[in-house]
C-alpha cells in the first residue's frame, strides 16, 4: 500500500489504523474511558509533533514504533501521579519541610565536627544536598519534586552517595566499630 509523502497524509494513514487499539490498550490498563481517550489523543498529538518536526521520516514497523510512544506516554502519566505528595501537598510544602528544623537536631553542629566535615566537602555539591536533604528527613517524592529528577533515580544516587560518604568518614579517621 502507498502511502503519501507528506506528514498530514501519514498521520492519517497511523491514526487511522491504531486509534481504536491504542484506546483499548489505555482502557485495558486503566479502565477509565476519560484517561484512555486523554492519554489517547496525547499519543497522537505526539505522533504528529514529530511528523511535522521530522518530514522524511516514516517508521519502518508502524505499529511499534505507535506503541513506544504508547508506553512513553503511559509512565509519564504514571510517573506524574506518583508524584503527587501523599498528603496532597505542592511544592512550596516540601520547601517548608526543608526550613523546619530537624527532629534530629542543629546541622551545623554535626558538621562542625572536622572530620565528618572534611569528608562532607569531599563529596560534590549535588551528594551534599542529597544528604542534606534526606537527613531533614525528606522523601524521595519529596525530593523529586524539588529536584526535579525521578524519585527512583534519588534513591539510586543516593545508595552511591551513602557509600562514598561512608569511604570519606573512613578516610578521615572515623570509626564505624
Amino acid at each position: 500500500m502507498l502511502y503519501g509523502n507528506s506528514a498530514e497524509e501519514l498521520f492519517r494513514s497511523l491514526y487511522e489504523e491504531n486509534q481504536k487499539i491504542v484506546y483499548a490498550y489505555f482502557m485495558s490498563c486503566f479502565r477509565d474511558p476519560f484517561t484512555a481517550e486523554e492519554l489517547s489523543q496525547e499519543t497522537f498529538e505526539k505522533v504528529w509533533r514529530y511528523l511535522r518536526e521530522n518530514p522524511y521520516f516514516t517508521p519502518v514497523q508502524r505499529k511499534a514504533w505507535i506503541f513506544s510512544i504508547v508506553a512513553n506516554v503511559k509512565n509519564d502519566w504514571l510517573r506524574k501521579k506518583q508524584r503527587a505528595l501523599p498528603y496532597g501537598g505542592t511544592l512550596e510544602d516540601c520547601r517548608s519541610v526543608i526550613s523546619d528544623p530537624s527532629p534530629y537536631g542543629n546541622p551545623e553542629d554535626c558538621v562542625e565536627a572536622i572530620p565528618i566535615q572534611q569528608a562532607f566537602q569531599m563529596l560534590d555539591q549535588a551528594e551534599r544536598e542529597l544528604l542534606t536533604y534526606k537527613w531533614q528527613g525528606l522523601t524521595s517524592l519529596q525530593m523529586e519534586l524539588i529536584l526535579a529528577v525521578p524519585a527512583s533515580t534519588l534513591r539510586s544516587r543516593m545508595a552511591t552517595v551513602k557509600k562514598k560518604f561512608r569511604k570519606a568518614l573512613e578516610n578521615c579517621g572515623v570509626n564505624w566499630e
